[in-house]
């Protein structure tokens, strides 16, 4: 078993959202699955406006961002969601470790991908 090593990222107030990564360049794009036992439907270079029409409550709706320093997106998607600051600050520091929450109906995951 190999053992991960995890770079020191600079300090972040959690207050303050600010992108830790360094692919600053890479254009943000979503992707949502939303799928039950029966079927799955892929909604790919998915849009924070086409929530609405898309989410359905009675399947799981698996939601993924890759290229996370769009601030903006990951802010509007915050307030869709209402998901707290601190919650928001995890998603755009990519220095932190893997981690889960569960939260009452949300199931929250960052993977560190170290390069």
């Amino acid at each position: 078993m190999r053992k991960i090593k995890y770079k020191k990222g600079r300090k972040v107030k959690p207050t303050i959202l600010e992108y830790t990564g360094i692919h600053k360049q890479v254009k943000s794009e979503m992707q949502l699955f939303v799928y039950d036992t029966d079927d799955l439907t892929e909604y790919a270079e998915f849009e924070v406006s086409q929530m609405q029409y898309c989410l359905e409550t009675l399947k799981v709706n698996w939601l993924n961002i890759h290229g996370l320093n769009d601030i903006e997106l990951i802010k509007s998607l915050g307030e869709y969601f209402n998901i707290d600051q601190f919650t928001l600050g995890d998603i755009l520091n990519t220095t932190k470790r893997t981690k889960l929450d569960e939260y009452h109906d949300v199931l929250f995951f960052n993977q560190y991908c170290p390069k």
